[in-house]
């Protein structure tokens, strides 16, 4: 799977995330591309389980990144990305 992509999206556009370290929890600005690389996996397990089609999961996978890109930017950090 590769990045999805869209028209007038900016992928390396700087947010601020919560990244859990081994004792402590700082903010730091990670891109689109680092929150997909690391979520893609869970997105698309999580996709399969709810019973989408494999030949469905990629488009609803899809949906759920534009979503992401869309309301990053509002993410303050009080939870996890995937919750």
């Amino acid at each position: 799977m590769g990045v999805f992509t869209r028209a007038g999206t900016h992928h390396d556009r700087r947010v601020q995330a919560v990244r859990a370290d081994a004792k402590t929890t700082t903010t730091t600005a990670v891109t689109f591309e680092e929150v997909y690389r690391a979520h893609v996996a869970f997105v698309w397990r999580s996709l399969r389980r709810l019973g989408i089609r494999e030949e469905d999961a990629a488009d609803a996978a899809q949906e759920v990144f534009i979503v992401v890109h869309r309301k990053l930017p509002e993410f303050a950090g009080r939870s996890k990305l995937t919750t």
